[in-house]
């Protein structure tokens, strides 16, 4: 995969690097390009995302993101070499810590005008 175009942080200007991301060890080609600097980390945003719909004795498990207002499922971009479902439960155990398993794929959807598709899990 190649550093994005410019190969600078677009938020402060440092040299991005690849790097493993929150200290993960991760196999070579899941590297993400990284600023030293800020923090900032650049996603190829691969499309389908892995959505979970976790729930528990009736009750759904939702999450606010990063700061949102909204409230949402849990969801997030696979890695190269994971399947959707590994992707859903560990994006739910990233998020909240929650051990889970993936009991089926619950459909697709296209999240427009955005060319997105969310596999919910």
């Amino acid at each position: 995969m190649a550093l994005p175009e410019g190969r600078y942080c677009p938020y402060c200007g440092e040299g991005l690097r690849r790097e493993p991301v929150d200290g993960r060890a991760l196999p070579e080609e899941a590297l993400k390009p990284a600023c030293p600097s800020c923090g900032y980390v650049h996603l190829d945003a691969p499309t389908p995302v892995a959505g979970a719909l976790v729930e528990r004795e009736g009750e759904v498990l939702l999450v606010r993101p990063h700061g949102a207002e909204e409230f949402a499922l849990v969801a997030g971009y696979p890695e190269p070499y994971e399947t959707i479902e590994e992707a859903a439960v560990r994006e739910v155990h990233e998020e909240t810590g929650l051990e889970v398993e993936v009991g089926s794929i619950l459909g697709s959807y296209s999240c427009e005008p955005v060319g997105q598709n969310l596999v919910l899990v």
